[in-house]
């Protein structure tokens, strides 16, 4: 135990040989190497007007950013560990390797919160985020046959799928418009309005519902 080694260290300086010093560079190695390999994975995908730290914020594939944590964690350990041991050696003192020890086991426990807040957003149904639910409403927005969005409710589901719901008002003198020159003659021509009525409504109340229909697959 890290604590206990800490309050009465008892590591015996003359235990540490130069195995334990190629076992440390040869997991730096090979962290090292993982971890250059999903930064340069990162860069090549990182749109050009985002820095590499927004790139990251940005990211929502929980598998990439839990090895990008895991390695980054394990470097940065690898590297606690090398401080503890040289400190040890140097200064002939084995609490610095129990210090070292301590903060190895807080940065673990600190990969595991973040691991778990990463992770949050798909377990518990996080909203989708402002920028993007703005964005989908100037799209909408910007159909004429739309006069406004509201009650937007959204949830991420997945890495990169989100529900979105919103109730929308159309524009009723839109559509109207689009089936007036279809329609106008029939109204205004018709010698036999009164019999013919309900024969048009019934034509021209199928064609409104239609034509919203056609306006909702669109959008």
């Amino acid at each position: 135990n890290s604590f206990q080694d800490l309050l009465n260290p008892t590591v015996q300086l003359e235990e540490i040989t130069w195995d334990v010093w190629g076992v440390l560079g040869i997991s730096f190695a090979i962290d090292g190497s993982v971890l250059h390999q999903t930064f340069q994975l990162l860069r090549d995908s990182k749109p050009k007007h985002l820095t590499i730290l927004e790139h990251i914020r940005r990211i929502r594939d929980p598998t990439t950013l839990a090895v990008l944590l895991e390695d980054s964690g394990a470097c940065l350990g690898v590297v606690m560990a090398i401080v503890g041991i040289g400190m040890s050696q140097a200064f002939a003192n084995p609490m610095f390797d129990s210090i070292a020890g301590c903060c190895i086991s807080g940065l673990l426990a600190a990969m595991g919160l973040a691991l778990a807040r990463l992770n949050e957003r798909y377990l518990l149904g996080q909203a989708v985020e402002p920028e993007i639910v703005e964005g989908i409403r100037k799209l909408l927005m910007a159909r004429p046959g739309i006069d406004n969005v509201q009650s937007v409710q959204s949830q991420w589901i997945g890495p990169y799928t989100f529900a979105y719901k919103a109730e929308v008002d159309f524009d009723g003198t839109y559509l109207a418009a689009k089936l007036m020159a279809r329609y106008e003659d029939e109204f205004l021509g018709s010698a036999r309005l009164k019999e013919d009525l309900p024969v048009l409504l019934a034509f021209y109340a199928e064609d409104v519902v239609r034509t919203l229909e056609r306006e909702v697959r669109e959008v």
